[in-house]
């Protein structure tokens, strides 16, 4: 990702918040990693793995568009920001994989 501070912390804190919120039990792990490019640019790696719900493979894009809630039914005790990653990662030049 190409980004500035606030939109990468925005990004993670959303993305880690979510494997929060859908890990009942089991284990929620955050792993994170740089690699320096050149003297001004830096290569941010960030893993978050959780045991939670999961997502469905049919909507693993939706995760990247603006805000859409997934599976509404199953999901609708459960809140959240109101931004969907699509909107935190527009503009960064790159969506998290």
């Amino acid at each position: 990702m190409y980004g500035d501070e606030i939109r990468i912390k925005q990004v993670v804190t959303n993305i880690l918040t979510n494997a929060v919120k859908y890990t009942e039990k089991g284990t929620v792990t955050l792993s994170a990693d740089f690699e320096k490019k050149d003297e001004e640019h830096i290569l941010i790696s960030v893993s978050v793995k959780d045991t939670g719900i999961g997502i469905k493979e049919e909507d693993i894009e939706k995760l990247f568009s603006a805000f859409e809630r997934i599976e509404e039914e199953r999901n609708r005790n459960i809140e959240g920001t109101g931004r969907g990653h699509g909107d935190l990662v527009e503009g960064i030049g790159k969506k998290p994989q």
